[in-house]
């Protein structure tokens, strides 16, 4: 096998390498607060940022810290919550946040990947007032050879985690936001429904797609 043919199918090999999660963290951004990522994990140059900041009203926060993307909003009946995205430039980067009250990071990286990086694709999501089970939207997704990951993101603390999601503990408790993660790539999703919250809450919740830029 010549060299450019053993480049070829390196290159082949390393595009079906599907999205390795690196860590998370949190903390409250009230009062036009700010939030780092970093975390207990190694976040380098290259790695997606996806930030989920939740607002204890009906008012979307917002962000002017550079370089990062507004992804999606929704407002419920008396949360909201928005998404922004970022590819590192280090391993340290902080977001301000107005009209937050708290705010969730999770990094993600194609780790055999020569040039790292990534981006999102589909992203829906659903509004429900009062309710006390978990309704994460179905998605079409973007790419469908089974290297997309799907993030999912609950304006409410949950007492159970729905099946093929991971789940990361909330900051704070009741009425808060949890933010889950597939444990596997996926090729297609649908909506799940299944998992609980402790009493009746307004339940803002979305799934959004991870995948190769």
């Amino acid at each position: 096998m010549d060299t450019i043919a053993k480049m070829l199918l390196m290159t082949g090999a390393q595009k079906r390498q599907p999205i390795s999660f690196v860590g998370s963290n949190n903390g409250y951004v009230n009062a036009g607060g700010s939030l780092t990522v970093n975390g207990d994990f190694s976040m380098k140059a290259g790695d997606l940022m996806i930030v989920l900041a939740f607002s204890n009203s009906t008012t979307v926060p917002t962000t002017g810290s550079s370089g990062w993307t507004t992804l999606h909003t929704k407002a419920g009946a008396s949360t909201a919550l928005a998404i922004f995205g970022k590819v590192a430039t280090g391993t340290s980067q902080a977001i301000q946040i107005t009209n937050g009250y708290e705010a969730e990071a999770q990094v993600l990286r194609y780790a055999a990947m020569a040039t790292p990086g990534g981006t999102y694709g589909a992203v829906a999501s659903t509004s429900s007032p009062a309710v006390t089970s978990i309704n994460l939207p179905g998605l079409t997704l973007t790419k469908t050879d089974g290297t997309s990951r799907v993030l999912g993101f609950i304006t409410s603390s949950t007492s159970s985690v729905p099946t093929g999601y991971a789940g990361m503990t909330a900051l704070g408790g009741y009425s808060q936001v949890n933010q889950l993660y597939t444990t596997a790539a996926v090729s297609s999703w649908s909506a799940l429904s299944g998992g609980s919250i402790g009493a009746a809450a307004d339940l803002v919740s979305v799934s959004l797609e991870i995948l190769r830029s």
